[in-house]
């Protein structure tokens, strides 16, 4: 996945490792030089895939999110970065209510300025959302859970896509 720094003109670009054991980023220059060498946003215990990033363009950070598989179950967690890739925070734990994490797509709304990651619970088929302020805290629901975006009745809802329209 790749998100683009428009304050200090270069990307992010991130990845999961080989071995599943790392998700790795690298700052890039819009010449396609390497701005920065490659640099572990996470090696926690467990596996961890399929990351995601967003950048904000009014804090100057970008957030990585990615899946993290621990106990048979993927959780999904994220990581605030500073525009030069240093943690901004500690780890964030974006859906860990026993979902069943499954692919995810993240998006920065500089209007509110706050990133909004939707995603599937591959085992009961269902989409969720979370809305993440600009400081890595969730913004909570009335029952402190996910957004249902999507109910079973729609057998196979689990790889989702998020877009952000400035205009409408």
């Amino acid at each position: 996945s790749i998100a683009y720094d428009e304050q200090f003109h270069r990307f992010l670009v991130v990845w999961d490792s080989a071995d599943y054991l790392q998700i790795k980023g690298r700052m890039i220059n819009p010449d396609g030089t390497f701005a920065a060498n490659e640099f572990p946003i996470s090696s926690a215990a467990g596996t961890h895939s399929l990351p995601s990033v967003a950048y904000n363009s009014i804090d100057a950070r970008f957030l990585v999110a990615w899946e993290h598989a621990a106990a048979y179950t993927f959780d999904l967690v994220g990581q605030l970065l500073n525009a030069d890739g240093s943690f901004y925070q500690s780890t964030i734990s974006i859906s860990s209510a026993g979902r069943d994490v499954f692919h995810h797509s993240s998006v920065y709304n500089p209007l509110a300025n706050n990133y909004f990651i939707l995603f599937g619970d591959y085992a009961q088929e269902l989409l969720y959302a979370q809305v993440i302020r600009s400081d890595g805290t969730l913004d909570t629901t009335i029952s402190n859970e996910n957004i249902l975006i999507s109910y079973a009745d729609y057998p196979g809802d689990r790889r989702p896509a998020a877009a952000f329209d400035s205009v409408n």
